[in-house]
């Protein structure tokens, strides 16, 4: 049995199209930034958070669950990348805080909300989200950041400008 897709409108469906056609996008002309913006609000608009996440008896669900968030937080990667090499340092600070909303324990996703702090110049916003990985791994796991993590907030903290005009060239701009 298979449902007609002219007559029968399935989100998952529709989310799946609407990543090819942004990951289409980002592939193409970077010229597109409104037509990229448009089709990740959408995309957003469509992802309501985990997949039948109230269903917590059936083990099935883990699967797709498991593979749309992880679909979407490839197309953010995508789109961290685009905005970055266009100068958009705010839409990259929310892609980086919409990624944390899906995995909070991805400490690349701190690492790069640090840098783009540190990037404008906002070293107090950079420790701040330092410090909330920090306290996150320590409660979760007992465990502290990485040592990549841990050599960027030293770098943050210490002020370290040679290193900081490295760290986020989109936010300078």
């Amino acid at each position: 049995m298979s449902l007609n897709d002219r007559v029968c409108r399935l989100d998952t469906w529709a989310y799946g199209r609407l990543l090819g056609e942004l990951n289409s996008l980002l592939l193409s002309d970077p010229q597109e930034v409104e037509q990229v913006r448009q089709t990740m609000q959408k995309v957003f608009d469509l992802y309501n958070g985990p997949f039948l996440a109230k269903e917590t008896e059936m083990s099935w669900i883990l699967g797709p669950r498991e593979r749309l968030r992880l679909k979407l937080l490839q197309v953010i990667k995508r789109l961290i990348s685009f905005y970055s090499k266009t100068g958009r340092c705010r839409e990259v600070i929310a892609l980086y805080e919409k990624a944390l909303g899906l995995d909070q324990l991805a400490e690349e996703y701190y690492r790069g909300l640090m840098q783009c702090h540190a990037g404008r110049g906002d070293r107090a916003g950079a420790l701040a989200v330092y410090s909330n990985c920090r306290n996150l791994l320590h409660t979760t796991f007992g465990m502290e950041p990485s040592e990549k993590t841990a050599q960027l907030y030293q770098a943050i903290k210490a002020d370290d400008q040679e290193r900081l005009a490295r760290i986020c060239e989109a936010c300078r701009k």
